[in-house]
Order: structure tokens, then sequence, then C-alpha cells
């Protein structure tokens, strides 16, 4: 009699172990879900940010219409700067008479490269078309890496650079 009340309490506890393994696992599984699920809803977010910042930046090439707004959007840090700096160029270029006239000639194409709850690193490639009003169209294949920082919940741009084929070929080794 003693010998089966051992072996039920043995059995008992092997069934609680069991159980509480699979609460764990079942536990792990549903917070790598979710997990994954935030990461990959991140990750379109700044994909789709980059390419915004793309649009509206050729708009504002076009029309001059609000560069400090377009800025405050979605730059800060090193890229505010650069960015600032070229909007001046471009302002003093159409002030002087040679508009810039830029249009899109491929889609904008956005790859998250690397992401982690406040940063980012995406990298952009698409054509377009520029000239300077009555002069000929030049095509221009732009291959950009962008960082982003996300601040008050809002993803920005921090760093813009240009990427090289060699830069590129290095990432994908």
């Amino acid at each position: 009699m003693a010998s089966k009340t051992i072996h039920k309490e043995k059995r008992g506890k092997a069934v609680s172990i069991v159980a509480a393994l699979a609460i764990l696992f079942t536990a792990f599984l549903a917070v790598y879900y979710f997990t994954s699920k935030a990461s990959v809803a991140q990750s379109e977010d700044v994909r789709q940010k980059a390419a915004d910042f793309y649009t509206d930046f050729i708009y504002q090439i076009n029309t001059n219409e609000d560069w400090a707004g377009f800025l405050d959007k979605y730059t800060t840090g090193e890229a505010k700067e650069k960015m600032s700096d070229r909007a001046l160029e471009l302002l003093h270029s159409a002030e002087n008479g040679s508009q810039y006239i830029v249009r899109l000639m491929s889609p904008i194409e956005a790859e998250t490269y690397e992401i982690n709850g406040k940063s980012a690193k995406v990298f952009v490639n698409f054509d377009f078309g520029e000239r300077i009003a009555g002069d000929a169209e030049k095509l221009s294949i732009i291959k950009k890496y962008l960082t982003f920082e996300k601040l008050d919940g809002d993803w920005v741009i921090s760093e813009i650079f240009d990427r090289s084929d060699r830069f590129d070929e290095a990432i994908n080794k």
C-alpha cells in the first residue's frame, strides 16, 4: 500500500513537471511570435518612412514649398544639418533662375538591413530624372544608407550616406 502511494506521488510530480515545461514552452513560443511580429511591423514602418522621405524630398525639390517642415518631420542631428545645407543650395539655385526639376523613374525600394527597438539601418534604391529648368533631363541612380532613430515614438533619419557597389558587395558577403 505504501509502495502504491509513493508511486502515485512520483507519477503526480512527473505530470506536474511535464505540465510546467509545456506551459513554459507555450509561453516562450507566444513571446517569440509576438516579438517577431512586432519586429516585422517596425521594419515595415521604417521602410515606409524611408520611401515617404524620398517622395516628399522630390516634391520639395520641385516646389521649394516647406523645407523647414520637411526637415523637422523626417530628420534629426547630422542628417538634418546635411539636408538643411542641401535645401539652401536648392533654394539659392531656384532664386537665381536655376530651378531643379526632379521625377521618379522607378519605384523606391527600401530594405531594412538592421533594426532594434530604438534604431534601424535601411538601404534605399531608386532612379530619378533630374534637370535644371530648360535643360535636358539626366538619369540619376540613387543608392543610400539611412540610419533611423526612434524619437517620441516616431522614426526619424539621423544619418544619410551614399552607398557604393563595393559597400554593397562587402555587406552581401
